[in-house]
Order: structure tokens, then C-alpha cells, then sequence
């Protein structure tokens, strides 16, 4: 299944832990990081749920994320967009013995445990803003069917002798331009 082309923004628990230090970075080498946040579609905010300061490294990270959005840099919907990844989950004995937070998932990037949990959680994340739509498309249109695979996801597809039919989930924005492109649409 193709996945329609998505931004990912990770956590950013090591600069905020360097803001107002002498170690601090010259963030105008950072400003597109900062930016490719407020443009993800979902962020996830990895952290160390084995270390023992990762209740501050977690209120760090929402600071920085809160002067972007008084900034004006950042929605202020964005946690509706973040999905809170407790990795490291192998130095605590394992997913179960990583303490539950609501909306935030469990996992060890050494193990692979919870990461097909992670994966599930980014899917439904990706799924609840986008739309189903249904397309018949003639057969030699394969640059269109070709934008679709690209662009969205395609959950059903049927071809016969006249078309191509599919059904895919688009994000509104990607539907609209390919509705633009075309006048065959169910």
C-alpha cells in the first residue's frame, strides 16, 4: 500500500535541553527543523522513558513547542498532531513496564517492541485527516493512476474493460488538485 507523502517531525528534547546554556547552537542553522514542525502532519516527540529527568525533558520540548505557537510559528492545535514516543523501553524490562501516559506509545528501537503499535498509531493519525474518494479512470490514464499511488493511499482498486476504478484516501488538498485535473470523478 502506498502512503500518501507525509512530513515527520522529531523530538526536539536535545535542543531545548541546550537553550540558554553555553552550548546553545546557533538556531538560524535550526529554522527549517523549527519549521518542518509546524508543517508536519504528525509529530513525533521521542524521548527517553528509561532516563531519569524524562518528565523535564518532556516539559522542555512542550516549552519550546508553546513559544512557537506564541510566536506564531506553530498551531496551536499541535498536539492534536504529536504522538509521544517513549522509546528505550528495553532498559525498563520492556513496553509493559513503561509507564501508560494517554496518547503516547511504548517502544525500543533495539528491540522492535511496540513499533508495529507505533506504526499503527502514525496510520490513524495520517487516516483521520484525510477522505475517501472513488475514481473510474480510463485505462491508458496511468499517469493519473500513477498521481494517486503517489499521493494517496489506495484501499480498493477494480479494473475491467472500460476503466480502472479505485478508491483512495487523499489528504482535502492533494483531492482537490487532482479533481482539477480531471472530469471523470464518482
Amino acid at each position: 500500500v502506498c502512503r500518501a507523502e507525509k512530513t515527520a517531525a522529531f523530538n526536539m528534547t536535545v535542543l531545548s535541553q541546550l537553550l540558554g546554556t553555553p552550548l546553545q547552537p546557533d538556531l538560524s542553522g535550526h529554522v527549517l527543523m523549527l519549521e518542518e514542525v509546524a508543517e508536519a502532519d504528525v509529530i513525533l516527540h521521542v524521548r527517553d522513558a528509561a532516563h531519569p529527568d524524562t518528565a523535564a525533558q518532556r516539559a522542555d520540548v512542550v516549552a519550546v513547542l508553546e513559544d512557537m505557537v506564541a510566536d506564531g510559528a506553530l498551531d496551536a492545535d499541535w498536539p492534536s498532531r504529536t504522538i509521544e514516543v517513549l522509546n528505550k523501553a528495553d532498559l525498563m524490562g520492556g513496553v509493559a513496564f513503561v509507564p501508560e501516559r494517554p496518547g503516547a506509545v511504548a517502544a525500543s528501537s533495539v528491540t522492535g517492541e511496540g513499533l508495529p503499535a507505533l506504526k499503527a498509531a502514525i496510520d490513524l493519525r495520517i487516516a483521520a485527516g484525510m477522505e475517501l474518494a472513488d475514481y473510474d479512470l480510463p485505462m491508458q490514464d496511468g499517469a493519473r493512476l500513477a498521481w494517486l499511488y503517489q499521493h494517496g493511499e489506495v484501499v480498493d482498486r477494480h479494473d475491467d474493460d472500460a476503466a480502472v476504478h479505485v478508491t483512495v484516501r487523499l489528504l482535502p488538498a492533494d483531492r482537490a488538485r487532482f479533481e482539477r485535473q480531471t472530469t471523470t470523478v464518482d
